[in-house]
């Protein structure tokens, strides 16, 4: 989900299973292939409202990701991985947690069963994204991040269909509310490619402990390498000292009518911006 941003580190309970394997580049990111018949470019991709908001009720499905040989990454605490489809119910546990008092997930979602709600709501845009590779977890996915690849912020039309069914369940009443934020948010989405932060998360019982930094380090460390630079959006004005250690830095502020929370644009130049 684009969209929503609990940098401060996190985890599940300790005695979760093991997961699967991971694809990699160069000890980083190699974006899975696409399913055959998926949009390969830019030009075939548009906001989540436009196909929710056509499809809302079109049934959800499963995302598709390309796993190959393992490769783990050391961080503070943790050891940061590629996640798999596997992870997704943890992850989306998790997310539930770091996003349980969250002002924009609490705006899009009713209070009646929050928890199950916004699970599911985790859970599908989770399986969306998994679509690109790019998703990085730690091994009991107390902190996930995830990361769109250049030119592929926007949702496809096959992760549309996986995504509408779910998506409505999970706002119910709050649904227009919440495709008005998609909406909203791609209007102002820079068009330059990056790398785009979608989702940032950990578990509360984790927070502050170094993790999300070593969640965010492969995507990074491929940015500078690369020489791209990235781009994400947050709610909390509690989080810009966080991110403005990674190199982020504000360039500007949206509201969403309707009450919505205000929303920090935050862009991490490419090294060879300087």
């Amino acid at each position: 989900m684009s969209r929503r941003h609990t940098p401060t580190e996190a985890q599940a309970p300790p005695a979760e299973r093991p997961f699967g394997t991971s694809r990699e580049r160069a000890g980083v990111l190699q974006p899975c292939r696409r399913p055959a018949g998926s949009p390969a470019t830019p030009h075939d991709r548009r906001p989540i409202g436009a196909c929710l908001a056509v499809g809302r009720h079109a049934p959800g499905g499963l995302g598709h990701a390309d796993v190959g040989s393992s490769r783990t990454y050391s961080g503070s605490m943790a050891t940061v991985r590629l996640a798999t489809l596997d992870d997704v119910p943890q992850m989306a546990h998790v997310q539930m947690r770091a996003f349980e008092d969250d002002p924009l997930i609490t705006w899009m979602l009713p209070a009646d069963d929050f928890r199950r709600r916004a699970t599911l709501l985790f859970d599908c845009m989770l399986r969306a994204s998994m679509i690109h590779g790019s998703t990085y977890t730690t091994d009991d996915a107390v902190c996930t991040a995830v990361w769109s690849p250049p030119e592929a912020w926007a949702f496809s039309e096959e992760q549309m269909e996986m995504m509408a069914g779910p998506f409505a369940e999970a706002a119910g009443e709050r649904a227009d509310r919440a495709l008005s934020f998609f909406f909203g948010m791609a209007e102002v989405h820079p068009s330059e490619p990056h790398w785009y932060l979608e989702g940032l998360g950990t578990h509360p019982d984790w927070q502050r402990r170094g993790i999300a930094s070593a969640v965010l380090a492969p995507v990074l460390g491929l940015c500078d390498a690369d020489g791209l630079p990235a781009y994400l959006e947050t709610q909390k004005e509690s989080n810009l000292p966080f991110y403005r250690r990674h190199g982020f830095e504000v360039v500007g502020t949206t509201q969403i009518p309707d009450g919505a929370p205000n929303i920090w644009l935050m862009w991490r130049a490419s090294k060879s911006d300087g």
